[in-house]
């Protein structure tokens, strides 16, 4: 009872996809019983998800929602390239990357602290100056770490998705995507880094061919995707995306759907774990169908 929140008139909330999110549902109605009736409430959010709509639909008589992105799932001013893998050691691949362009300042975005660390590590071993960004780091190291970034004392921040939202970082020029997030909202707050303040941007992201369907979905939304390929250490543009191949590998992914059903009741997590389970056996099947390609060249010759 230390804050009377039951005399307050508005309350503003930002980052409403996260505060809505279902893991805080049950905290944040304690607090939205104890407003009076009448109180206004302003949300902001880059993405409006179902949450934040039943939310809204429970505790407000009415509510506007005001679009301010033109129905746009990206600005204008931020240039979106997509870079296949083709199974190559990412890790090289992003060295080369690195060697193409001098950003300003660069975000290299990954899904876990693992993976994080497994990059920081490489770059650092290369030569590369560059500061991690997780949630794992203490409130005074935290403000280090941004205080470095804001004066201009680094070139690169290897982060997790902390910094893709809620951090008002300026003059990020690129952003590199490491790895593709889960959630495709979260690769519109990740690019949402960069173009900031009327500036231009550019969103680098690797891409393998069990992303089809995510780059296919990006594109249904409008994003404008283009394709380019590390080739002798430049970037060419190619036509289209490098999609999944068929035959084998389509075979072996129903295959793999089959072999990982979906209940209908499951646990917590099952969904994503079964998808990392399929992409992770669909890569080895990849990995050996090259082997086996390139033996038989072998033999050839």
């Amino acid at each position: 009872n230390v804050l009377k929140i039951h005399t307050a008139n508005i309350v503003v909330i930002d980052e409403a996809d996260m505060v809505f999110a279902e893991s805080e549902l049950e905290d944040i109605d304690q607090i939205f019983i104890r407003f009076h009736e009448n109180i206004q409430v302003l949300t902001f959010s880059a993405t409006i998800s179902e949450n934040i709509i039943h939310f809204l639909n429970k505790y407000l008589k009415s509510f506007d929602v005001c679009d301010i992105t033109n129905k746009q799932i990206s600005k204008e001013t931020i240039k979106h390239i997509f870079i296949p893998t083709k199974f190559k050691n990412k890790n090289e691949l992003l060295l080369q990357l690195l060697q193409i362009f001098t950003p300003y300042l660069a975000i290299i975005f990954a899904n876990t602290k693992v993976k994080v660390d497994e990059i920081a590590r490489h770059l650092a071993a290369n030569g590369i100056d560059l500061v991690k960004l997780t949630g794992d780091l203490q409130s005074r190291e935290r403000k280090q770490v941004l205080k470095r970034i804001k004066s201009g004392q680094v070139q690169y921040v290897v982060a997790s998705d902390i910094a893709s939202r809620g951090l008002d970082i300026e003059g990020v020029s690129h952003i590199i995507n490491f790895e593709l997030p889960e959630d495709i909202e979260y690769y519109i707050h990740r690019t949402g880094r960069t173009a900031r303040y009327n500036f231009d941007g550019v969103a680098i992201s690797f891409y393998d061919y069990e992303d089809d369907e995510y780059l296919k979905k990006l594109a249904d939304k409008g994003l404008k995707c283009e394709y380019y390929a590390l080739k002798n250490n430049e970037l060419v543009p190619t036509r289209e995306r490098n999609v999944r191949r068929k035959g084998k590998l389509s075979e072996a992914e129903a295959y793999l759907h089959v072999k990982y059903p979906v209940p209908k009741k499951v646990k917590p997590g099952y969904k994503k774990k079964r998808k990392e389970k399929i992409k992770k056996e669909l890569r080895k099947i990849r990995r050996k169908q090259i082997e086996d390609i390139y033996r038989k060249k072998g033999r050839k010759n």
